[in-house]
């Protein structure tokens, strides 16, 4: 889960920091944004959240 500052979030952003965080974790990752989850998942997500 990742949450950027309100003039910083960008496509552009979100993108290059996937990449970075794969390519450092040399792992798949899913990254999501923390504002956009749906309540119904919210609490299941949050149990396999691993936090770098």
């Amino acid at each position: 889960m990742v949450n950027f500052q309100k003039n910083c979030k960008t496509y552009d952003n979100y993108m290059e920091l996937g990449f970075f965080l794969k390519k450092l974790l040399k792992n798949k990752i899913d990254l999501v944004l923390k504002n956009v989850i749906r309540k119904e998942l919210k609490k299941n997500i949050l149990s396999q959240t691993i936090y770098v």
